[in-house]
């Protein structure tokens, strides 16, 4: 198990991304696109209060913010709407699940959508 603590949201992300890029526990190319994966991690927020993604440095980090801000607000309104993450990147139309309206990577759905608590979806 990876358990990754940080006093700020910022460091947090920035440490997680580092393990994912440098110590992924997966890689694959499903439907050819490279993409890495580390499993069983807890990620632990010292400052609860310092939660907002606000770094600086942003783009010496190679960080594309304008994009992360995007995808944030995607998750913390926990939708897995195919529709609303293709606004933020034409990506996500490329990954639709097979309804054509969903797709799997939507991580704030599955967090913080009260209705897959008991399992329902």
């Amino acid at each position: 198990m990876r358990y990754i603590k940080a006093d700020t949201f910022k460091d947090l992300y920035i440490k997680v991304m580092e393990q994912v890029y440098e110590n992924p526990d997966f890689e694959a190319a499903p439907r050819g696109q490279k993409v890495k994966e580390c499993l069983n991690a807890v990620l632990e927020l010292g400052n609860p209060c310092s939660n907002l993604f606000k770094c600086p440095t942003d783009k010496s980090l190679g960080i594309p913010t304008a994009y992360t801000k995007k995808e944030m607000l995607l998750y913390l309104k926990a939708t897995d709407d195919v529709e609303l993450f293709s606004k933020a990147s034409p990506f996500w139309a490329t990954i639709v699940n097979k309804d054509n309206k969903t797709i799997n990577s939507a991580y704030g759905n599955l967090v913080f959508n009260p209705s897959l608590e008991d399992g329902r979806s």
